[in-house]
């Protein structure tokens, strides 16, 4: 039998408990201001021969690696990456 927690003992916990669901609700409230930020402008850009298998899609596949995209996807990405993959080659970036 396992005795009860001390009065002290039971608010150090729920003290403890309300602090990890308040860091948890500022990480979950962060994210979503980074998503929302990065969603504002977007732009679909085509991957070329050149950038086929250099462009990784940010999936991890176990075994095999990051998935990169194929010449000719379409995939859209933040304004900044395009125009980076677009100096380098990698992908056009579409007109709208």
């Amino acid at each position: 039998m396992t005795p009860e927690p001390s009065a002290a003992e039971q608010q150090a916990a729920d003290r403890a408990a309300r602090a990890a669901e308040a860091r948890t609700r500022r990480e979950k409230a962060a994210e979503a201001e980074r998503a929302k930020s990065l969603a504002v402008d977007l732009v679909r850009v085509r991957i070329t021969r050149f950038g086929d298998g250099q462009v990784s899609s940010g999936e991890h596949a176990p075994g095999l690696g990051d998935l990169c995209y194929e010449a000719g996807d379409t995939p859209e990405v933040p304004r900044e990456v395009a125009e980076a993959l677009e100096a380098c080659g990698f992908a056009e970036i579409e007109a709208r």
